[in-house]
């Protein structure tokens, strides 16, 4: 309780010191847009089986312009010595949309590929959507600017069970500006290299969801 304690009132600090940085995990499944606040999470725990590979994700926001920014996982250090495999670095890239986009009602044949007509009628919104991973390299983080970055760690067959430890660490043109730490707990089992699970495909029929043949044989 000490421990997280400290970090806590660490992190809560670093919101208010000079460099102007908010470092924070956030869930993978979640898109950071460029206009996000910085989130609470200071520290993050990850399960993970053998033979299995897992995703965290680490959000940025800075109140002035930070030059070669690096991010990197420490070696995470586990049961006598064990380390596991470098993690694989992406940062997320943005994509352009000019306009919002919907589900649309057509009669054109089901061949034939449907443009929208109308406008949006989704929730979403024009501008810069998360989605591409390229790989992390240095990159400069503007302003009131939120990116994130993600590290996929894996953990391979012969892994010893237990727990490893380290931080996610944040520099800028060499000086270090914040660190969060990351566990990760490897499970005493090993997941086969192709999973036998049978998978349910949302397959859809009626008006817009147009699917040609469909039936048993065609869900083989």
């Amino acid at each position: 309780l000490r421990v997280r304690h400290t970090i806590a009132t660490s992190v809560e600090s670093r919101r208010t010191e000079p460099n102007g940085l908010a470092l924070w995990f956030e869930n993978p499944l979640v898109k950071l847009f460029a206009d996000d606040p910085p989130g609470r999470r200071t520290s993050a725990a990850l399960l993970l089986a053998r033979n299995e590979r897992e995703a965290v994700a680490i959000g940025l926001r800075s109140s002035r312009v930070l030059r070669d920014v690096r991010v990197r996982l420490t070696p995470l250090r586990g049961p006598g010595g064990a380390v596991l495999p470098s993690p694989e670095a992406r940062r997320v890239g943005m994509v352009p949309v000019d306009r919002a986009s919907a589900y649309y009602v057509s009669r054109a044949p089901s061949w034939r590929r449907h443009t929208p007509a109308g406008p949006g009628v989704t929730d979403g919104w024009p501008g810069e959507w998360p989605d591409p991973l390229p790989p992390l390299r240095p990159f400069d983080l503007l302003a009131r600017r939120t990116e994130s970055v993600w590290f996929i760690v894996r953990a391979p067959k012969d892994t010893p069970p237990g727990v490893y430890r380290g931080w996610a660490e944040v520099s800028a043109r060499g000086v270090p500006l914040a660190r969060l730490p990351l566990v990760v707990r490897v499970l005493g089992f090993t997941l086969p290299d192709r999973p036998s699970l049978r998978i349910v495909y949302d397959l859809r029929s009626g008006p817009g969801w147009v699917v040609e043949g469909a039936g048993e044989a065609a869900l083989r």
